[in-house]
């Protein structure tokens, strides 16, 4: 077996030319990592400062401060059902913000993962190639999407066609039930 030799450069200019070139691209390489490499540097430092914080302000106390949890027992905080933190009696409970985060997962998750799971199997068992090649770019923009701007963009333009909604529902619910009952039909 023979191993193919690479062909000699026709002159040393193109030599230096090429290993110009290499260099000029070993160079934007090394700087690419840099600013990479700073990026996650300051993520990591902002979480750090994060957590420091955390632990200062919530579990230790510094500066003359009580502790957040040497006010409020980690039990109450768990497990209270209001968040008053303003009145006299103060408040600290997070359980109804528990139980409506697991409540709105789950409902999410009632009605996301069998349309997901459906529009998965539909693209990859019988879609066909063409409309396969624009609709998965179209998911994978959307999948890049934080939940919050969907949330938000729910709330401006989804509210905003349905203004006092609950409200006009229980306006009728009480305009309904007052009503005698020999005056309805049934």
């Amino acid at each position: 077996m023979s191993v193919a030799q690479a062909a000699p450069l026709s002159s040393p200019k193109a030599a230096f030319k090429l290993k110009k070139q290499f260099s000029l691209a070993r160079t934007k390489e090394w700087a690419i990592k840099g600013v990479l490499l700073g990026c996650a540097s300051l993520s990591l430092v902002t979480t750090l400062m994060i957590l420091y914080m955390f632990i200062t302000e919530a579990v230790i106390g510094v500066g003359g401060n009580t502790a957040f949890f040497q006010e409020v027992s980690l039990f109450d905080f768990l497990t209270d059902t209001q968040w008053s933190p303003q009145f006299s009696e103060k408040h600290f409970g997070i359980l109804p913000l528990l139980c409506g985060t697991v409540v709105i997962a789950g409902i999410g998750g009632l009605i996301g993962l069998p349309i997901g799971l459906a529009a998965a199997i539909y693209l990859s068992e019988y879609a066909k190639p063409k409309l396969r090649r624009v609709i998965k770019p179209l998911l994978e923009i959307l999948a890049g999407i934080p939940s919050v701007v969907y949330g938000y963009f729910a709330l401006v333009f989804v509210t905003a066609k349905t203004p006092c909604g609950p409200f006009r529902v229980a306006c009728a619910r009480r305009a309904t039930r007052s009503v005698r009952r020999s005056l309805t039909c049934l």
